[in-house]
């Protein structure tokens, strides 16, 4: 198995052990320390990245817009709905080519910006803009209080991880 689809498969089941162990209450919760912004918010936010690029993919042949999300207020308010958003990327991530050259496409101010990509890229970036929210979602987690302990490694990028070991073994 593919590296890249092994740290895809990581960050998956760091979304399921939060997403089984929060009350829908919990996970709708505005936050005062996160801005109002709630858990669910998050965990759409970075659930759709994943969809979006997928999506696309079989949409738009190869060209992927994570502006066009569908921003579907289900994933944010029910996180029974986010696992089993989960559980559909983790199938569709199994069927597609991670070497598929793309573009990607952004909105810059009023003018739109086109990059050469590829699909490997996007999934690391998919990745690494996950576990910047998991980092979020952890903080609102601990505010939220009366639930259980996340991972050890939960919302922390792979170097840190490596660069924390590094230390730990020097």
């Amino acid at each position: 198995m593919p590296l890249l689809h092994q740290a895809t498969l990581q960050l998956l089941a760091d979304g399921r052990a939060y997403l089984t162990s929060i009350s829908t209450t919990q996970y709708q919760e505005p936050i005062g320390l996160l801005s109002n912004s709630s858990i669910g918010q998050h965990s759409r936010h970075w659930i759709e990245f994943f969809q979006c690029l997928l999506g696309q993919l079989k949409a738009q042949a190869c060209e992927i817009c994570y502006d066009d999300r569908s921003r579907d207020l289900l994933l944010e308010s029910d996180p029974q709905a986010a696992l089993a958003a989960i559980d559909q990327i983790e199938a569709q991530l199994g069927r597609v080519d991670l070497s598929q050259q793309l573009t990607l496409k952004a909105q810059v101010t009023q003018q739109s910006l086109e990059l050469p990509s590829s699909l490997s890229r996007e999934v690391w970036y998919a990745i690494e803009h996950a576990i910047h929210h998991l980092a979020i979602i952890k903080i609102g987690w601990r505010a939220v209080g009366n639930l259980p302990e996340l991972p050890t490694d939960f919302g922390i990028a792979y170097s840190t991880r490596m660069h924390r070991q590094q230390l730990v073994e020097n």
